[in-house]
């Protein structure tokens, strides 16, 4: 019983760092709905962001009209004071950890950007990082995965040998 817990809390973190890695590309892919949005469309950033909505799943659907909600009624708010919220909402409701949440704080900063060239342009250097992280993630996945496994075992017999 005890190896079958060990192992599965093993599976558990795997599983975790696998959604992680998911919600960054789901991420990525919002950004880039909401850079053709702003890009071929001229939308402003509350349109964009609805935009972008309708292409997403949970919770990212839910964090895009949040920003886009606030965005209409709270017009005394500064747009990453607004985003900013949102981030923490988002880090609950994901695997995202604070790095993350760090790089799109980032990508809200540029978003926030008056001059439609400036946004275009501070959009486009915080998809390359983003990408950049992704393709970190990717490399050191599948061995951080299997370790993870592997530790559960090994932790399991170890708990087990030990209450012998």
């Amino acid at each position: 019983m005890v190896v079958v817990g060990c192992v599965s809390l093993g599976f558990m973190f795997a599983i975790s760092m696998k959604k992680r890695v998911d919600e960054l590309r789901q991420i990525e892919r919002i950004i880039n709905h909401i850079e053709g949005e702003i890009r071929y469309n001229n939308a402003l950033i509350k349109e964009a962001l609805r935009g972008a909505r309708t292409r997403c799943a949970e919770p990212f659907d839910e964090w895009l009209n949040y920003v886009a909600d606030e965005l209409e009624e709270d017009y005394n708010d500064s747009f990453s004071h607004i985003w900013d919220r949102s981030l923490d909402i988002l880090q609950r409701k994901t695997h995202l950890k604070k790095s993350d949440i760090k790089e799109l704080v980032l990508i809200g900063q540029a978003l926030g950007y008056l001059d439609m060239k400036a946004i275009k342009m501070g959009l486009e250097l915080q998809k390359e990082n983003l990408h950049s992280v992704i393709l970190n993630l990717d490399e050191v996945l599948a061995n951080n995965m299997k370790v993870s496994v592997i530790l559960g075992t090994l932790g399991g017999i170890f708990l087990v040998v030990i209450l012998l």
